[in-house]
Formats: C-alpha cells, sequence, structure tokens
C-alpha cells in the first residue's frame, strides 16, 4: 500500500568522549511505495538519560523501602483505603499469631479492635497519624499495640497499598500500668481495698 510506513525502536546506551554514559531511544520509520519499495527513511534520536536515571532511582528507593519493610523488627502492615492488608512484613505475621499468606486480603479492623472509620480518614489526609492504643485478643491471653500510620508518597486506585501501619506491642506496658492501678488500690500486707478518708473543714 502506498504510503505505508514501517517503524522500527532500539534503546541504547553510548560511552560520549568525556566517558559520560547516554541512553536513548532511536527510532527509523520507512515509508514504502505501492510495490513495496522504500521511498522515504527517517530517523529519530531520543536523549533517555534523565528518565533511565529517574527510573533507576525510583528502583533503588523501591528497593530499599521493601528491604526495610520486610526486616523490620517493628509490625507493619501496608493497607487500603478499606483497611484491607495489602502487604505485612514477618513481624506482624509473628505479633498476631497469623500465617502471611492469610493476611493478605483480610481487614485490619478484624485483627486489632477499636480502628474506626474516622481513624481511616485521618491516615489518608494526614502524612503521620497517631492512631491510639488497642487491643486485640489472642487465643489465650488480651494483647495491646500503639497504632501509628504514614501515608505513602503514591496513592494510586483505591485497590492498592495506600498507608503503612505500625503496630507496637505494648502489652508488658498495660500490664505494669494495670499492676500499679492494682496496688494502690489495695493494701500491700493484706490485699483488702485501701479506704480513703474524705475530710472537710
Amino acid at each position: 500500500m502506498a504510503g505505508e510506513i514501517e517503524v522500527a525502536q532500539r534503546k541504547k546506551r553510548y560511552r560520549l568522549p568525556t566517558g559520560a554514559q547516554v541512553w536513548v531511544r532511536m527510532s527509523a520509520a520507512a515509508v514504502k511505495d505501492a510495490s513495496g519499495a522504500v521511498v522515504h527513511l527517517a530517523t529519530q534520536i531520543e536523549d533517555l538519560t534523565e528518565q533511565r536515571g529517574v527510573e533507576r532511582r525510583l528502583a533503588v528507593s523501591e528497593a530499599r523501602f521493601r528491604g526495610m519493610f520486610e526486616n523490620s523488627p517493628v509490625a507493619i502492615a501496608l493497607v487500603d483505603l478499606a483497611w484491607v492488608i495489602r502487604s505485612a512484613n514477618v513481624a506482624l505475621s509473628d505479633l498476631v499469631g497469623v500465617a502471611l499468606v492469610d493476611l493478605v486480603g483480610r481487614p485490619l479492623r478484624g485483627i486489632v479492635g477499636g480502628l474506626t472509620k474516622s481513624d481511616l480518614t485521618r491516615a489518608a489526609r494526614q502524612r503521620s497519624v497517631m492512631l491510639g492504643e488497642h487491643p486485640f485478643t489472642m487465643p489465650t491471653f488480651l494483647r495491646w499495640v500503639l497504632a501509628a500510620s504514614t501515608r505513602l508518597e503514591s496513592i494510586g486506585d483505591g485497590n492498592s497499598a495506600t498507608l503503612a501501619v505500625r503496630l507496637i506491642d505494648i502489652t508488658k506496658l498495660k500490664v505494669g500500668e494495670e499492676a500499679l492501678r492494682q496496688h494502690g488500690l489495695h493494701d500491700e500486707l493484706t490485699g483488702l481495698p485501701t479506704e480513703v478518708c474524705i475530710t472537710s473543714a
């Protein structure tokens, strides 16, 4: 067909006399006549060096985040705008006693009690926010966590991971607080409730 155009593209790296490296995309378009003979050839060279640099920095950043996320001693869940867990680390699996494969797709609110829609709204709007102390029940005891959320830079759609929620185990702290409270309410020797006398002048 007269005027038919065939386009070929190729990415290639070149080294300049200065030693610097550049990436380019070379495009070649061949225009053919009715007999199929090439009657015109156009070429274009596009500098991709800056784009490749951005892509490389992004890949390094994502790899660094993934490494920190997976190896963090702090329990972390990456959740979407419906509190559904899209990814979790080993520390979270250990904390809640659920296998990693079983955590993905589950609502975080079903694991940690007390998280509300209001918490989600605050977390989505603010860069970083404390979500307070929340309980969740293990098979044999009650565990407490301090929850904090950080909004990820890349929001994406509603089904992608949008928030990084950190859960810090404060069970021992809560147990200690309760022990101190009970100590103040009961006599140390007898264990009986203490009497508080209030007198007025």
